[in-house]
């Protein structure tokens, strides 16, 4: 019996090469969350030959945290992945709940990956004042 090496469809270096003295690869859907998390984290006109790059978010993170703003970053979100080149993917479903305790909102983000046939993603994290994660 031949042994089966799997080889990734994506891959991307990961946001800490550099940091150490060996580089880490990030595949497939470790991959596509990263590159989500870079347009997220992205101001809208900070890159120079790509303007349209980039989320607005931080507008709405110093607004109360509420249902209302968390309906504001929900279409917000909706708008900049599918606008951001990240055809990948196919989103699914975008929710984002208020969390006032920790002031800050709980992200998920479902998606699937046709190339990886149709592989359904949940991505979640946080978006608040300090950063996200």
């Amino acid at each position: 019996m031949a042994d089966y090496e799997y080889k990734a469809t994506f891959s991307d270096v990961g946001l800490t090469a550099g940091t150490s003295s060996t580089y880490e690869l990030v595949q497939d859907e470790a991959s596509i969350n990263q590159n989500i998390m870079m347009i997220v984290s992205t101001p809208v006109r900070s890159k120079w030959w790509r303007p349209e790059i980039g989320a607005n978010l931080n507008t709405y993170l110093f607004e109360p945290i509420d249902d209302i703003t968390s309906s504001k970053i929900q279409t917000e979100l909706s708008s900049i992945l599918d606008s951001n080149l990240e055809n990948r993917v196919v989103f699914q479903k975008i929710e984002v709940i208020p969390d006032v305790s920790n002031q800050n909102y709980y992200v998920e983000v479902i998606y699937t990956i046709p190339a990886l046939q149709g592989k359904l993603v949940n991505f979640a994290f946080t978006l608040g004042r300090n950063g996200g994660s």
